[in-house]
């Protein structure tokens, strides 16, 4: 995903988490929103993007012991009803 098509701010479509949240509290925003848009037709979520729409860091590749694809895959797959998804890095 090219950064120059990421709007700048939050809208129904796009939401942003800030890759400096604790892990723990990531995992629970990541997770309400993916069941949001699950919920709602669709969105984008981006993570590493504060809610200003300026990036903050970007997500590290390692979160604990566990790359970061399988975090986010488990993430996506706790939520119900499952929805079909893409994990695009930003460049």
């Amino acid at each position: 995903m090219d950064i120059r098509s990421i709007p700048s701010k939050e809208d129904e479509a796009w939401e942003f988490k800030s890759s400096r949240t604790p892990e723990k509290e990531l995992k629970l925003k990541i997770s309400r929103s993916v069941a949001g848009f699950a919920n709602s037709g669709g969105g984008n979520l981006v993570v590493g993007v504060g809610r200003n729409g300026d990036p903050d860091g970007g997500f590290p590749d390692k979160l604990g012991n566990q790359e970061t694809r399988p975090f986010l895959d488990q993430i996506i797959r706790s939520v119900e009803p499952l929805p079909s998804y893409t994990v695009a890095p930003i460049t």
